[in-house]
């Protein structure tokens, strides 16, 4: 009996090691987040399906943007990649898609509110934009405008389905001219 205990704890001892060295490629990858890791990686890595990416150096890329070709990416404090989310940085908020790429001349939803994130990617604010032959003002806080609305001494209406202003037309019992200025 006493020798089949130690045939299995020598068994059981090369299995333990044997497994600890079939997961060393897994820890190399997984604590290569750490900038302090022995292991020097450089460009994109995949891991566990959360992307990173790494400097010349092998350092995480954390709280900026990342070029790649036509594309920007940004990476988080953690230097995990955003992705489907907003991003605020320099007093900017921006729009990354579920790839993780940076918006640019879209519409974006979020909760009730509809948002624009203009050419250079930032959400445009306190602005008038004309958009598939419809007007649309962007409030203070980057929010497409719905209801009355004073802007400038004037009363416009924006309509609550999608958003744009309404032109000559009434509005319950009030009237906007083809300007969408309200006629008292």
């Amino acid at each position: 009996m006493r020798r089949f205990t130690k045939t299995a704890a020598a068994l059981g001892l090369a299995a333990v090691l044997g497994a600890g060295s079939a997961f060393m490629g897994l820890a190399d990858v997984t604590t290569s987040v750490n900038p302090v890791a022995t292991s020097r990686k450089t460009g994109w890595v995949d891991v566990q399906n959360k992307w990173y990416y790494f400097d010349s150096n092998g350092n995480p890329v954390k709280n900026q943007w990342v070029q790649d070709g036509a594309n920007r990416y940004w990476m988080k404090d953690n230097g995990e990649m955003a992705k489907q989310s907003w991003v605020s940085t320099d007093g900017q908020w921006y729009w990354v898609n579920a790839q993780g790429a940076q918006a640019s001349n879209i519409w974006v939803e979020s909760g009730d509110l509809w948002y624009y994130m203009g050419g250079d990617g930032r959400m445009m604010k306190n602005a008038w934009m004309d958009y598939n032959g419809k007007r649309f003002y962007l409030t203070e806080t980057g929010a497409a405008a719905t209801g009355w609305k004073e802007l400038g001494g004037q009363w416009y209406f924006f309509n609550d389905s999608d958003c744009s202003m309404a032109r000559d037309t009434m509005v319950g019992q009030y009237r906007v001219d083809t300007n969408g200025v309200y006629i008292p």
